[in-house]
């Protein structure tokens, strides 16, 4: 109904893409997404978008509780999960589900947290570069967020 809605006037809105929001609120989970987001009918084709969140995980992306991450990180420093494979195991998904059916995906946001030192800025950076390519190898457009913040620690994404 609300696609219809959008549609409805000016002419020129049968030709807008119209995106539809992932389950945004547990940004750690696009697989809820692909899951549970019922498409709804639009009289425009080919025009919906999906946009989802990734800062998986959120223990890394998204606070400093640890400082390396992916196959080279030191276990003790790094989340026991959320690793490359883990990243690609979603982003085949969301192609699957909606790229390859001629629905485009775009990660609306991502990024990742500074850290205070060298070594666990390089683990930030490979992150946000894995991030990238993966995104883009499965045909999805990635958006950066930058909150201004150029400290390092929680909510430091600037």
């Amino acid at each position: 109904m609300a696609t219809s809605f959008c549609r409805c006037r000016p002419c020129h809105r049968r030709q807008q893409c119209n995106p539809l929001l992932g389950y945004q609120r547990l940004l750690h989970k696009p697989n809820l997404t692909i899951k549970h987001l019922q498409l709804p009918t639009d009289p425009a084709q080919d025009r919906l978008l999906i946009s989802v969140h990734y800062y998986d995980p959120a223990t890394f992306a998204l606070e400093d509780k640890f400082t390396e991450w992916g196959h080279t990180g030191t276990p003790s420093k790094k989340e026991n999960w959320g690793d490359e494979e883990h990243l690609e195991k979603i982003f085949v998904a969301l192609r699957t589900a909606y790229v390859e059916k001629g629905i485009p995906v775009y990660i609306g946001e991502m990024g990742c947290v500074h850290r205070n030192n060298n070594r666990s800025e390089a683990f930030r950076k490979y992150y946000l570069e894995y991030v990238c390519k993966a995104a883009r190898t499965n045909g999805m457009a990635v958006f950066y967020w930058d909150n201004g913040n150029a400290g390092a620690g929680r909510e430091c994404s600037g």
